[in-house]
């Protein structure tokens, strides 16, 4: 009786989490590689916490809400919780959550990929970032493991381009 409001409740919910990743990625193009560089070290350090915290194994994000179909949620939560403590931090954190919802969402999957596409713009200047983070943030983040990309999110410059979401650059998914 109530599956039409079930239903109409995904479609918001699925359009509102389309808008924040298309946000997010539009951000990323604009973004020089440098600051990429810098977003991707602060992800790979969250990668290594959730990782860590929840068992979580990055790389197939893709199995994790069926065994932990809160993780978005959660994701969400250190956001907010981190945003009042360092909001640049928190930013490394964003990446991962549209990741998660990238991967349990078919509609926004294309947007995750191009998401790790402009990520992978960030790659060259990663050490570099490394060392700039004890100046911005009082730590050295550690750049070790910042090329692993989610396997199932496989940046493809081909059908993000067919889908209209703006690519600028034609290099293939990186080796994982």
């Amino acid at each position: 009786m109530f599956g039409w409001l079930k239903r109409r409740m995904e479609m918001r919910f699925t359009a509102a989490m389309e808008n924040d990743i298309r946000r997010f990625v539009a951000g990323l193009r604009g973004a020089s590689a440098e600051e990429i560089g810098l977003l991707l070290l602060i992800a790979n350090h969250w990668r290594r916490i959730l990782e860590q915290e929840f068992g979580w194994n990055l790389d197939h994000p893709e199995l994790i809400p069926a065994k932990h179909p809160a993780a978005a949620w959660h994701v969400n939560r250190m956001i907010q919780k981190v945003q009042k403590q360092n909001p640049a931090m928190a930013s490394g954190l964003m990446v991962w959550l549209h990741t998660l919802r990238a991967s349990d969402v078919p509609e926004i999957r294309l947007a995750g990929r191009e998401l790790w596409g402009q990520l992978h713009r960030g790659m060259p200047h990663v050490r570099q970032a490394s060392l700039d983070t004890r100046d911005l943030f009082g730590v050295a983040l550690d750049p070790e493991g910042c090329g692993r990309y989610p396997e199932y999110l496989g940046y493809d410059a081909d059908a993000i381009a067919r889908f209209g979401l703006g690519v600028r650059h034609t290099s293939k998914t990186p080796n994982i």
